[in-house]
């Protein structure tokens, strides 16, 4: 699909790239049903290096959660590469659609919720009394 891999777009981004046994994905509900996931080099040892991006992403996620406590207790969230594909992809779209915030109210600051903390939860409060 001409995209770059999960390493290459790691690499851009300044990361760290996961590699080898740190590309796991599969159902995984503690740590050694974690280490138990085939890695993507044991389902395809020519792509070391080289991993899909959709499948680097989950991964990586995966990957932070077992660094993280890897238990049921442990919230599975997107890494550092899908985190910030998410927001720019999100940014991207604010930025180009004129009926936006940043475009319609570019100065904007939150008059609600928690000001410095302001969270995605206080933004579809402001949102919903629109």
């Amino acid at each position: 699909m001409g995209l770059p891999s999960g390493q290459a777009d790691s690499r851009t981004m300044c990361r760290e790239p996961l590699y080898g046994n740190q590309l796991r994905v599969g159902k995984a509900t503690n740590q050694d049903k974690f280490n138990n996931l085939p890695t993507l080099r044991s389902i395809n040892c020519e792509s070391e290096g080289k991993a899909l991006l959709w499948y680097y992403i989950l991964a990586e996620a995966q990957y932070e959660w077992s660094v993280h406590g890897g238990n049921t207790d442990t919230p599975v969230r997107l890494g550092a590469v899908g985190s910030r594909i998410v927001v720019e992809t999100f940014m991207g779209l604010l930025l180009n659609d004129g009926h936006s915030v940043l475009q319609q109210a570019p100065a904007w600051k939150p008059e609600i919720g928690k000001k410095m903390g302001f969270d995605m939860a206080d933004f579809i409060k402001y949102v919903l009394k629109l």
